[in-house]
Parts: structure tokens; C-alpha cells; sequence
């Protein structure tokens, strides 16, 4: 074992689909160092990075080697990963149906009730774009083999089952924020006293209990019970990232163990395992029952060749780097929300209408369909519509048109966005619609104070006519979504016609029904007057296959008042790019989402919440850490001053880097609210009374204009927090291997604590966040060196917390001098309400002229005085107090953004 043994690192290269062991041609004269994390003050990560120089003398590593076994297989952007040992034996997962485990079907295993249980630690409950597979007996392709899975799917875990007529039930819960990394969860399905079904969820830190549970009971109206299928049970089917260290399988809700199998006494590498009730499991692969870790997972984008004169040595030197490399170049911006969404719906028609000024068309990405024919519109010259780049004003006598592609027959939709600030002059068309239905033709006509809804059947005949009086407020002024619609109702076809305003989504209109079929739509057109002042802007006119559709629906607004999880989630969804998160207890709402790349919006999604945006170690993707899962933790990694492993150089610095003490968040096309530290040492006084004035103005993309002010005031307190800087701090592993399964679990944005610091440096345990880290691996020697931010400001207030729960009064100092000896510490309030005397409030700790002190007792106060019964030098500080001195808690309540 390290380092008594040398490291097993391991680079493995994915050659096709499966990964192949390279390290035997890594060289060693040159150590494997990996960075990754932050590297400077933000929220997103930089790309990692892994150089590596491989032998190529039998030119396996040139990839237009037709001789090499890799011919084909490598090239740019090959997947590559970094491993060391030192985890807990469990099943490691990367995502794929290639590392599973399974063992036989037999009759047993088929129970009408359920309680299973999965020791498992995901990179992220919160993971997007697929569904990550626990356990199940359920098989792939065919229906009738599809008993039960317990799955994890974009932040909820569900129990899906068949029942023995046929039918499938699915629920989700949504597991609490609080959920550890690792953690047992549990699903019961069982019958009630009544024979109806129920279904219950639980988690734990242990196969045993105790149990917590979360979310509903799902209590049915009827019995469930779970059908026989005869297919294997098994563990990972697909999409799980990470690790699982145990499952267990009973028969009902606490009943008979069915199967059970503890991953943490297996033999690495084993590809059969007996599990507690006798069964036999096989691994798909040798490598997946596994005790080790990824360190890293990137890519390689270039083979670069390099060899010595008389090729003694032939090698490439190549620098594998982790996805937001990828991500970061060689992309253009994002279409704006409507131009993305819209297409999505299959449209049979569409025209953005985002061309830019000197287009005298309107062209459709649809293929097949025509460019729109224009007529008295100013191209690009209305930017106001959030969802959008800037679309057309008509003025004048105005109009636009053209064929449209044969679609299906059946239900359909024609919309547009429009504003048109004042009333037009007259009549004129805002919609000419043509068909092969009964109503061949469908118009709808606004004058100033009223429109008309009108069909027309095959001979010009009138079919119906629908008018109704414009409030102007509702029709005018304001950007709406207008459309017209045909749904077939049995022998007759309803139709629609309404407007939905783009701020509310609460719109209004009316129906007509007619003897017929909708056919589908042939042309659209829209002419008239529609006035030389202001005239109308409108674009996005589609032809949709559905009278029911949600497609402009939030993207018309850009999205605006979406939560950051909301928005990173739906744009990974969208663009299929992995991503997991770390969840708090709740994310900003963000203004309305602008056209730039994606790397650019998950960013600024990032900014606005403060949480952490870096890469996946284990896969090809990346993890967003919630700003509100930094506050107040537990340390992942305890460094002891006093103990091996940290080594030189440490070296706090007390300087002015990071310190922001006039702070300015301005909301994106908004207003903006400042925050300035008036007071104190770091505050904007000159010398000595303060540091001198250190500003600074940032841009969110926030929702309302009532959200900068509580932006300024967090981030003035993340700027101003005086405290030393550690930006450094350098670990020698080898000489401490007990600390490397702290290591292997560490992330980005945990907390790192320096305990036993010589006096000198502090008397107090320093708390650091860890942003990211370069480690250097050699046979001999494992070296990391964190970059680590300060974590005092991050430990904010948590109810009834022992020692963050407890607030002090809003100034306090001492009546009378204090010895360095004296238990009774006399205190006066000078402001805000006197202390608490309630005896389940204490301990509590107070901190006076850099002395801690645990208050054991505070007595009823008399003329502002209160005697508080201490016990002194906590931090090993001994001294005495003048008079007047300021009283504090050591560990104030601080309020979290």
C-alpha cells in the first residue's frame, strides 16, 4: 500500500467505447500533474488540465498510423482518464450500460410488495439529460419483462412498477437539500391495513437506520401489487455516475431480506460476488467493482509527434483538458430563446424575422419554405422584445406574405409576437389566414377600439363572425402574442382566436364552431394601415401542427423570473450537455435570458447565484455547487498544524487583493443598489481609521429591481470580511496517507480546516473554501497544493445551530476592567435588547480583545448591566480588558443572501 508500495495512478484512453490502460507508456520522468478548479476569484472554473508524455516508439499514439492498434479509435478530443486507488470497494459507474451488476432472476425474487435500499453516492442528484438507473428488474426493449425500478432523474428519485393487470405506475419525490453526498435511499411499496397500496420514501447514513423519510406517501385508491417478471435484478442498468456501495432488496416494508450486496468487503476487480443471502452477482466489467477514484476526466484535442535525432526516443506530448476547453471556443452565440425554441415544435412554417437592416425578406430555417415577402418594414429595429434579437416595425400601408409548405391535416396554430403602440388609423389585417378546411379562409381585422373575427367557407360564404371591443391597455402598449387556431371537435372544427400577453401569459379571445374538418393551412398573410406613428413590430411567425402548444410559452419573455437551477438545467437539456448539481435550499430568479453562447449563459447563471460552475471529474460534463451549499459546513479535510502531511510554504497574507469595500450590483436593464462599509478597518475611512475606498460595479442578470440591493450587501460582505488570505495550501500525501480518502471526496467549494496553528498565526482554527488544487503523482510521492479562499464569511446563521444559531445584541462592551484571571465579566448593552438569561441558550461563546470566552450564565440586568459567568482563554489567549472594551460572539449570526 501507498506509498510503502508505489501509487498506482492509472491513465486509461477511451478507445471506441471502451476504456484502455495506457500508463505502462506514460512516462514517469516527467510527473503526472493535474490542475483544476478556480485559479482566481469567481464562480467558474477554469479548464483542468493533465499533460502527459507517452512513449510512441511503436507509434501506437499517431493517430494516422494505419499500423497502430489505436488506428481509428484516437484522435482529437479522445476521452482520457486519471484514477488512483484509496476509495471504499464500490461499483463504479461512469454513466454507461458498460459497468453494471446483476445476478439471475429466480421465483423468489417476485414479491407484490417492496423495500429496497441503495447505498449510493452520485456526482450529483441533480443530474440532467438522462436517467440515472439504481436497481431494477426491468428489461430494456421488451414491456412484458418489466417489473420495478428505483431511478434518479434531474433532482428527484422515483419508483416506477407494473402491476399484474398490466398498468404502470410512476411517482417522484424530490429528496431534501440536505442530502449528504453519499447516502442509503429507500422505497417502500406496501399494503395498508385497508389492502390499498402505499409507497414511501427514506433516507439514511446506514443500510440500518435510522431512517429519515421525505416527501408524500403515495396512497393508492386501489392495490398495486408489483407483477412477476423474469429478468435479472440489477444494479446500474445505465446513466449512474458514481458509486454504489450497497443494495438490499426485502419483500415488504421491513420484511425478508431477498438480496443483498455489500460492495465495501469485495475484492477489487472481482467480476462474480456471492452477496448475504447466497446470490451471484457478475460485473460486466473487471474494472467495475473498483477501489478507485477518477481524478479526472478530459480530453485529449491534439498528438503532437516528437522524437530525437536517430529516433532513439519517439514520443507525444499531449495536454488532456477538461470540457469547458471544448465548450470555451469554437462556438457561436445561442439563437435567442424564441429562435431556439420555436423549431422544436416541428413547425410547417416559420419565420424568425431577426434578419438585420438591410434584408428586404424575412428567411425561414424550416426547409422548403419560402423567404416572407416584406413590404414597408424597418428591418431589425424594435429590440425590446426580451425573447429576441431586434424584429421589424411596419408603418404605413404595410404587409407581409407567403405560401406555405402542405402540412398535415388536422388540428393547427398560426401566432406571431407583436406591440403596436398606438391604435392604427382605420381597419387593417393583423392576420389573413387560407386553408384546405371548412373555413378557407380565416381573417382577423383591428380597428382602434374593436376587432373582427371572420370565416369564410369554400364560396366566399361568411361562416362566422366574432368581434369584440379592444381595451386598449390589454391589446396596445404591450408586447402580446397573437394566433389563430383550428381543433377538431368530434364532426366540427373549433375555432380560435385570441391574444396572450407576453409579461402575464393570461390572454383572451373567443370561438366558433363549424360543421367540418380543419384541413391544413396554405397561406398567411397580414396587410393594411397600420399608421405612420409607431405602427406595429412583430416577428416569429409560425405555422405550428397543434392547437395545443407551450412552445412560446416563457421563451417570448426570454425566460425572465426562471430560478438559475431552472435556467442551467433547461439550457443543459437543450444543447444535451451533461450537468449535475449540488443543491442548496434555493437559487436567485434571473432577468430574461440574451443571445450568447452557452458557455457565456451558464456563467452568468453562476454570477448571479454565487455558487460554484466547474467540471465533472468523473465524466465528460459539468457540476454547478449552489451558492447556498457553502454556507456554514462541516470541514471535508482537517489539516493539523502539529501533524504530517501539511507542509511549507503556509503563508497567510493580510493584504488587499480580494477587498471590495464599495460595492455596485446593477440588474441587467434595470436599476441598481450600492453598498459601502462606513465603519470598522476595512472600511472606505482613509487610514488609520479605515483602508481608503476599494469599489467596484457588477452586472447580474437579475429579476427584479428589488434583488441588487441584497446582491451588494452579500458581496460587500464576502469583500470586506477581515481576515487573513491562504492562497495556498500544500499537502504532502505521502507522508500522510490517512488523509487520502478525505482527499478523493474533497470538490471544489468544500470546506478545508487548519487546526493546532502555531499562536503566532491564530488562535483559532482557520476555515478555508477550497477552489481548486494542482497535484503532482509520481510513483513516490503524491503532492497537492489547494488555492483556497477564506471560509469565514461562509459561515452564516442556521436555526438552532450550536453555534452559528445564536445572535448577540447590536452593541455591547465591558462595565469594568478585567483581570486576566476574573469569571465574572461585567457587560453593558449599548445597543438593542440586553442579553438573553435563558439557561437553554447556553453555552455560548463571546470574544473580547481577540480572548474567546464560554459563557456558562448571564444574570437579569440591572441599569444596563449584566454579569456573565465565563470561562476564560478558550483560545489560549490570557490578558486583561480595559473598561469600555467591545463584547461580541465569537461566532456572530450572520444573515445568508
Amino acid at each position: 500500500m501507498f506509498p510503502n508500495d508505489p501509487l498506482d495512478v492509472r491513465v486509461e484512453l477511451k478507445t471506441g467505447t471502451a476504456w484502455t490502460d495506457i500508463t505502462k507508456d506514460v512516462y514517469t520522468r516527467d510527473a503526472i500533474t493535474h490542475t483544476r478548479g478556480l485559479r482566481n476569484a469567481g464562480t467558474s472554473a477554469d479548464p483542468a488540465s493533465v499533460p502527459l508524455t507517452i512513449n510512441n516508439r511503436a507509434g501506437k499514439y499517431s493517430p494516422r498510423n494505419a499500423m497502430s492498434p489505436y488506428y481509428g479509435l484516437i484522435g482529437r478530443n479522445t476521452p482520457v482518464r486519471l484514477t488512483v486507488p484509496g476509495a471504499p470497494v464500490h461499483l463504479a459507474v461512469d454513466g454507461t450500460p458498460d459497468t453494471r451488476l446483476s445476478t439471475p432472476y429466480t421465483a423468489d425474487l417476485t414479491t407484490d410488495a417492496l423495500d429496497v435500499r441503495v447505498d449510493v453516492e452520485p456526482y450529483g442528484w441533480d443530474a440532467t439529460t438522462t436517467q440515472q438507473h439504481l436497481i431494477s428488474m426491468w428489461d430494456e426493449t421488451d414491456p412484458a419483462l418489466r417489473a420495478w425500478e428505483m431511478y434518479l432523474y434531474s433532482g428527484f428519485l422515483y419508483l416506477v412498477w407494473t402491476t399484474t393487470d398490466g398498468t404502470v405506475w410512476n411517482y417522484g419525490w424530490a429528496p431534501p437539500a440536505e442530502l449528504p453526498r453519499r447516502a442509503v435511499l429507500r422505497i417502500t411499496h406496501d399494503t395498508t391495513d385497508t389492502g390499498l397500496s402505499r409507497v414511501r420514501t427514506y433516507w439514511s447514513a446506514s443500510m440500518d437506520g435510522p431512517w429519515t423519510r421525505f416527501g408524500r406517501d403515495v396512497l393508492l385508491s386501489r392495490p398495486t401489487p408489483i407483477r412477476a417478471a423474469a429478468v435479472p435484478l440489477t444494479i446500474a442498468r445505465r446513466g449512474l455516475t458514481g458509486a454504489i456501495y450497497r443494495a438490499q432488496v426485502r419483500s415488504s416494508e421491513d420484511g425478508p431480506i431477498l438480496a443483498d450486496l455489500d460492495l465495501t468487503t469485495a475484492q477489487p476487480g472481482a467480476t462474480s460476488l456471492t452477496d448475504e443471502t447466497g446470490r451471484t452477482w457478475t460485473a460486466s466489467t473487471a474494472t467495475a467493482v473498483t477501489d478507485r477514484w477518477p481524478r479526472f476526466v478530459g480530453e485529449v484535442s491534439e498528438w503532437p509527434q516528437r522524437w530525437t535525432p536517430g529516433e532513439h526516443d519517439v514520443w507525444t506530448s499531449v495536454e488532456a483538458a477538461g470540457v469547458l476547453r471544448r465548450y470555451g471556443q469554437g462556438v457561436k452565440a445561442l439563437d435567442s430563446p424564441l429562435r431556439r425554441r420555436i423549431p422544436s415544435g416541428s413547425p410547417v412554417a416559420y419565420w424568425p424575422m431577426e434578419d438585420g437592416r438591410e434584408a428586404t425578406q424575412a428567411y425561414s430555417p424550416i426547409a422548403r419554405v419560402q423567404p416572407l415577402i416584406l413590404a414597408g418594414a424597418s428591418m431589425a429595429a424594435d429590440d425590446t422584445l426580451a425573447g429576441s434579437l431586434p424584429v421589424p416595425t411596419f408603418s404605413g400601408i404595410a404587409s407581409f406574405g407567403q405560401q406555405v409548405p402542405r402540412g398535415p391535416d388536422g388540428d393547427w396554430m398560426v401566432s406571431y409576437v407583436y406591440r403596436m403602440d398606438t391604435p392604427p388609423p382605420g381597419k387593417f389585417r393583423a392576420l389573413d389566414v387560407q386553408t384546405t378546411g371548412v373555413a378557407r379562409r380565416l381573417t382577423l381585422d383591428v380597428a382602434s377600439d374593436r376587432y373582427w373575427f371572420t370565416g369564410h367557407g369554400a364560396l366566399g360564404q361568411q361562416l362566422f363572425q366574432l368581434y369584440h371591443t379592444i381595451r386598449n391597455a390589454d391589446f396596445f402598449q404591450t408586447w402580446n402574442r397573437l394566433e389563430i387556431t383550428a381543433r377538431l371537435r368530434g364532426a366540427q372544427t373549433e375555432y380560435h382566436h385570441g391574444w396572450i400577453p407576453v409579461e402575464n401569459a393570461v390572454g383572451t379571445g373567443n370561438e366558433a364552431l363549424v360543421t367540418g374538418a380543419p384541413g391544413h393551412v396554405t397561406s398567411v398573410a397580414m396587410s393594411g394601415n397600420v399608421g405612420d406613428t409607431g405602427g406595429i413590430s412583430l416577428g416569429h411567425l409560425a405555422v405550428l401542427p397543434s392547437a395545443d402548444t407551450s412552445l412560446y410559452d416563457r421563451a417570448d419573455s426570454a425566460y425572465a423570473g426562471e430560478s438559475v437551477r431552472t435556467r442551467m438545467t433547461r439550457l443543459a437539456l437543450e444543447e444535451n450537455i451533461p450537468l449535475s448539481f449540488e443543491r442548496g435550499f434555493g437559487t436567485p430568479q434571473m432577468g430574461g435570458q440574451t443571445a450568447d453562447t452557452l458557455l457565456t449563459l451558464l456563467q452568468s447563471g453562476a454570477e448571479t447565484d454565487g455558487g460554484r460552475l466547474t467540471e465533472d471529474p468523473a465524466r465528460i460534463g459539468l457540476r454547478y455547487r449552489e451558492r447556498a451549499t457553502l454556507y456554514t459546513q462541516e470541514p471535508a479535510l482537517t489539516l493539523d498544524y502539529q501533524a504530517p502531511g501539511l507542509a511549507p510554504p503556509l503563508e497567510p497574507v493580510d493584504d488587499d487583493q480580494d477587498v471590495r469595500n464599495d460595492i455596485t450590483v446593477q440588474r441587467a436593464g434595470g436599476s441598481s443598489a450600492r453598498a459601502v462599509l462606513e465603519t470598522g478597518p476595512l472600511s472606505v475611512q482613509d487610514p488609520p481609521a479605515g483602508i481608503g475606498r476599494y469599489d467596484e460595479s457588477v452586472t447580474l442578470s437579475l429579476y427584479r429591481d428589488d434583488q441588487p440591493a441584497d446582491h451588494a450587501a452579500w458581496r460587500l460582505h464576502l469583500g470586506a470580511w477581515d481576515g487573513a488570505r491562504y492562497p495556498a495550501v500544500r499537502v504532502l500525501l505521502h507522508k500522510a496517507p490517512w488523509l487520502i480518502p478525505a482527499v478523493l471526496r474533497l470538490r471544489e467549494g468544500d470546506l478545508l480546516r487548519l487546526a493546532n496553528l502555531p499562536g503566532w498565526i491564530s488562535r483559532e482554527p482557520v476555515d478555508l473554501i477550497v477552489e481548486g488544487w494542482t497535484e503532482t503523482l509520481l510513483p513516490r510521492r503524491w503532492e497537492i497544493t489547494f488555492v483556497c479562499s477564506p471560509g469565514g464569511p461562509w459561515m452564516t446563521a442556521i436555526t438552532d445551530h450550536p453555534t452559528y444559531g445564536k445572535a448577540g445584541t447590536d452593541g455591547s462592551e465591558l462595565a469594568s476592567a478585567l483581570t486576566a484571571t476574573a469569571t465574572t465579566v461585567r457587560v453593558r448593552t449599548t445597543d438593542g435588547p440586553p442579553w438573553t438569561t435563558d439557561p437553554a441558550e447556553m453555552p455560548v461563546d463571546i470574544a473580547i480583545g481577540g480572548e474567546t470566552m464560554r459563557v456558562t450564565a448571564i444574570g437579569e440586568p440591572a441599569s444596563g448591566v449584566q454579569d456573565f459567568t465565563v470561562t476564560r482563554s478558550l483560545n489560549g489567549v490570557v490578558k486583561t480588558h480595559a473598561a469600555g472594551a467591545s463584547v461580541a460572539l465569537a461566532h456572530p449570526a450572520i444573515a445568508s443572501l
